[in-house]
């Protein structure tokens, strides 16, 4: 059974990357770079809204990559929750998230990660 978490499992690791990736982009080149215009500590205010979503990104990502790795079911619902916002990223989010999507259902994982009754 082990064979058929893996590709999840993989995906929860480029989760993780793409997390820290995200992290350290937006923090040391975005956010916290005293030359960039989205410079939070200069004189423009209104980019808040730009780091709150920056944030909530960061967290969405690395969340979902620990919880998919460690089988968790709030892991399991918060990467479905990430594979339908990735249905809209035409073509290949599209792609990417249908495969991703047709393979759990395929392989019945919802059990893997603690829920009773299959999808």
């Amino acid at each position: 059974m082990d064979d058929v978490i893996k590709p999840v499992r993989i995906f929860g690791w480029v989760l993780i990357v793409g997390g820290v990736i995200t992290l350290l982009w937006g923090g040391g080149v975005l956010f916290f770079n005293p030359s960039s215009p989205a410079y939070i500590f200069g004189p423009q205010r209104e980019l808040q809204l730009l780091l709150y979503f920056w944030v909530a990104c960061t967290i969405l990502f690395l969340s979902t990559g620990v919880g998919v790795i460690d089988q968790r079911r709030w892991g399991y619902i918060l990467f479905k929750l990430f594979l339908y916002l990735l249905l809209l990223g035409f073509p290949i989010g599209t792609i990417i998230s249908y495969k991703t999507l047709a393979y759990m259902r395929q392989h019945q994982l919802k059990g893997l990660f603690g829920f009773t009754e299959p999808d």
